[in-house]
């Protein structure tokens, strides 16, 4: 029984509710008398090997909101990856002099250091140590074998390119240059494990690549405005139904329609969407008074839908997912230079997906999102997330961050990006394609990512789940399709 999204729908009275939140108040000081002797003796130990690993410079901690990344399998690593299509030819070494000249030696600000560091457990912490002797040629190398043809082989030496594992010795990203059998025209792949940064940071740290610095999107006065002024009552507001909201959490099971049938992991694929009009999505949500999210979102809850009536012939249930959440204040986001590093959450989100028609999935998500919104479940997931998972025993933290797929079936993330065009080395970067890490063991991750008036939904999952994420791009298609034909304006 999935009890958070009860406890989302708010539906009690305000005198129960207030009960509830006191009676799981009450439970969680209860639970904490008794667990905290215990974790004092472990933050001991943990402050000791601390002091001892900085008295002997051994190296810099992974600070506390970039550990749980590190809480992944073997064959399951948290890397964010990119696909950048380019027009020109391949020249794999002034693709390493740009990166190398731009962001690897760059001075801009202390976290660009951590391209020349890789990360290793000492003593049972996570420390950051130079990278011993090096040489971007090991980050940044040309594809040896054949030259994609055409999108379906690309995509599948994408899969086998992410699949295999980077070397332990080095900090964690790479860039594989691609030549293509199209002319004028190559790629180039990108991994950066997440500990390096998160969307945002990441975003901000490839458009330093570019020959000029890109239009990025900014927040507005008006939401500044809105940040400043609930700051504190959503502190306020967190604290109090934090605790009814992480029982309700660990009390529940969502509703899963891919779910892992063994503990085998198999090989990633990756998928994506054609490019769709931005301009056109923008027309649509004006005239149903919603936002580009909400007609996005609506629009994957009924590929998803799709995809479940044509597995299991119904679709009866909402189902639940993980959406992520940029958690840096708007005035930080409007800084020129936005640092390296994880400013982010998530929180559980319902996806309409038994919603009969694409306005009414789209009227939904958007009723869901606006009570996200006003809510403060991220601050309550972030405090976890960073400041509990982070100083918890290796083994339960890594316990906690593997039960996320028993609460959501797929991670969806939305990163805007660069409003022109980019332009690297004199060629033009023609689209860009991103896929988020599978965290916690889910099967299935997307991104809805913007570039240039175009947006695209970017699909990874793992093929022990979900074995032809194609599908699901293509359904997704699909319901683009349809919403286009009822409320877009024809193309002349």
């Amino acid at each position: 029984m999935n009890l958070y999204s009860k406890y989302q729908e708010n539906s009690v009275p305000t005198v129960v509710h207030i009960l509830l939140c006191i009676f799981a108040l009450a439970f969680w000081l209860l639970f904490a008398s008794i667990a905290l002797p215990f974790l004092f003796i472990f933050h001991l130990f943990k402050w000791a090997v601390a002091a001892w690993i900085l008295y002997n410079r051994i190296g810099k901690l992974l600070a506390s909101e970039d550990v749980p990344f590190m809480h992944e399998s073997e064959h399951n690593k948290n890397y964010s990856v990119c696909l950048f299509m380019v027009k020109g030819k391949p020249d794999v070494e002034k693709l390493r002099k740009l990166f190398y000249d731009r962001v690897v030696t760059n001075d801009g600000h202390p976290s660009y250091k951590r391209l020349t560091k890789r990360i290793h457990q000492k003593y049972g912490r996570y420390v950051w140590t130079n990278e011993v002797d090096f040489d971007v040629c090991r980050h940044i190398h040309g594809h040896e074998g054949t030259p994609p043809a055409n999108d379906v082989e690309l995509e599948r030496l994408f899969g086998e390119i992410i699949s295999k594992p980077m070397p332990r010795d080095i900090s964690p990203w790479q860039v594989v240059v691609i030549p293509l059998q199209i002319d004028g025209k190559y790629a180039f792949f990108t991994r950066a494990h997440h500990i390096i940064g998160d969307g945002i940071s990441m975003v901000n740290l490839f458009s330093k690549v570019m020959d000029d610095k890109p239009v990025l999107l900014k927040p507005s006065e008006k939401l500044i405005k809105k940040y400043q002024s609930s700051a504190l009552k959503r502190v306020i507001h967190a604290i109090f139904t934090g605790p009814l909201c992480l029982l309700t959490i660990a009390l529940s099971a969502a509703n899963n329609p891919f779910p892992r049938t063994s503990d085998v992991e198999g090989q990633q694929k990756v998928a994506w969407t054609e490019a769709v009009s931005l301009p056109k999505i923008k027309e649509v949500k004006t005239k149903i008074g919603a936002t580009i999210n909400d007609v996005v979102t609506g629009c994957l809850a009924g590929a998803v839908r799709r995809y479940i009536k044509s597995t299991t012939g119904q679709c009866s249930e909402d189902v639940q997912i993980a959406v992520s959440i940029n958690t840096r204040p708007p005035s930080v986001l409007m800084k020129e230079n936005i640092p390296l590093g994880n400013n982010s959450t998530g929180v559980f989100f319902t996806l309409p997906v038994t919603g009969e028609t694409v306005l009414e999935r789209i009227q939904q998500s958007k009723k869901r999102m606006d009570a996200i919104k006003n809510s403060s479940d991220f601050l309550v997931f972030g405090f976890i997330f960073s400041h509990v998972l982070a100083n918890l025993p290796d083994f339960l933290a890594r316990f906690s961050v593997n039960s996320l797929n028993r609460h959501c079936c797929l991670i969806m993330s939305n990163v805007p990006g660069p409003l022109n065009k980019m332009v690297i080395g004199g060629d033009e970067v023609e689209s860009i394609m991103v896929w988020p890490p599978l965290v916690g063991g889910t099967g299935m991750a997307t991104a809805i990512f913007s570039y240039a008036d175009t947006v695209r939904l970017n699909i990874k999952a793992d093929t022990s789940v979900f074995p032809n994420p194609k599908l699901l791009a293509d359904y997704f298609q699909l319901e683009i399709d349809e919403l286009f034909e009822i409320y877009a304006k024809k193309d002349d």
